[in-house]
C-alpha cells in the first residue's frame, strides 16, 4: 500500500514537472522568432554622378539587425559596407565602376538570420561630346524634309496674317505720284522705283560675280516677302526633287 502510494506521488510530481518544463520551453520558444524579409530591395538605375538607396524591411523578435552588403559585377564574394546598418542603404556618389553591383541586406538576431534579395545597381552614362566634335546631328534627307515643311507652314501662317493686317491698305491705292501713306514725293523721286533699288545709285554689278549672286539673291528675297505679304503662296510640291 505504501508502495503504491509513493509510485501515485511520484507520477504526480513528475507529470506536474513535465507539464511546468513544457510550458517554460513553450513560453522560451514563443519569445524568440527569427527574422523574416517583409521587403525586398528592388533594382536601381541612377545617372553617372548620382546616389541610389536601396530599402529591405523584416521582422522577428527581437528586433533583428540589418547589415548590408554588396558584390562587384562578376563576382560572387560578398564585402560587408561599412556603417551600413540601416534599412535603407545610399550609396556614395557613383561612377562608371559601380555598374552593374549588387546590393542585398542581412537580418539577424538571437533566433537566426534572414538574407534577402540581390538589387542589381545600373548605370546610365550621359553623352559627353568629345573635344573637336559636334554634338549636332548630321541633317538626313528626312529631316530636311521635315523642317522645309514646316518653313511652308510658318509661311502660310504669316502670309495670312499679313494678307488680314494690310487688307484696308491694298484697297486704297495710292495715287502714282504718292506714297502709300499718302506724302506726296518730290517730282524728282517720281521717276524712282519704290523698291529700294536705285539703278543710278546702285547700278547692278557684273554677271557672273560674287557681287552679283548676293545682289540676285536680295532681290529674289524681297519678291518673295511681298509675295507673302500679299497672300500669295508659293506652288508645294509634295514630289521629290532632284538636287545635284
Amino acid at each position: 500500500m505504501l508502495y503504491k502510494l509513493l509510485r501515485f506521488c511520484i507520477e504526480i510530481i513528475y507529470n506536474v514537472y513535465y507539464m511546468a518544463t513544457e510550458t517554460h520551453r513553450q513560453n522560451i520558444e514563443s519569445s524568440f522568432i527569427p527574422p523574416e524579409i517583409m521587403t525586398q530591395p528592388i533594382h536601381q538605375a541612377v545617372n553617372i554622378g548620382g546616389k541610389a538607396s536601396f530599402t529591405a524591411l523584416a521582422s522577428g523578435l527581437p528586433a533583428p539587425t540589418v547589415q548590408w552588403q554588396f558584390c562587384k559585377a562578376g563576382s560572387a564574394v560578398w564585402v560587408g559596407i561599412e556603417g551600413a546598418t540601416s534599412t535603407t542603404y545610399t550609396t556614395a556618389t557613383l561612377t562608371v565602376a559601380d555598374n552593374g553591383k549588387k546590393y542585398r541586406a542581412i537580418f539577424s538576431n538571437s533566433a537566426g538570420r534572414a538574407i534577402s534579395n540581390s538589387a542589381v545597381l545600373t548605370i546610365l552614362s550621359v553623352p559627353t561630346a568629345k573635344s573637336g566634335q559636334s554634338i549636332l546631328f548630321d541633317e538626313t534627307k528626312t529631316m530636311e524634309r521635315q523642317r522645309r515643311i514646316a518653313e511652308q507652314q510658318q509661311h502660310r501662317k504669316l502670309a495670312k496674317v499679313h494678307a488680314r493686317e494690310h487688307n484696308d491698305e491694298e484697297q486704297n491705292v495710292s495715287p502714282e505720284e504718292a506714297m502709300e501713306n499718302g506724302i506726296l514725293q518730290h517730282p524728282f523721286l517720281n521717276s524712282q522705283r519704290n523698291d529700294g533699288i536705285d539703278p543710278n545709285l546702285n547700278p547692278e554689278p557684273p554677271l557672273n560675280t560674287e557681287a552679283r549672286r548676293e545682289f540676285d539673291n536680295e532681290r529674289r528675297e524681297q519678291e518673295m516677302e511681298k509675295q507673302l505679304r500679299l497672300g500669295n503662296m508659293p506652288k508645294m510640291r509634295t514630289d521629290p526633287q532632284f538636287r545635284p
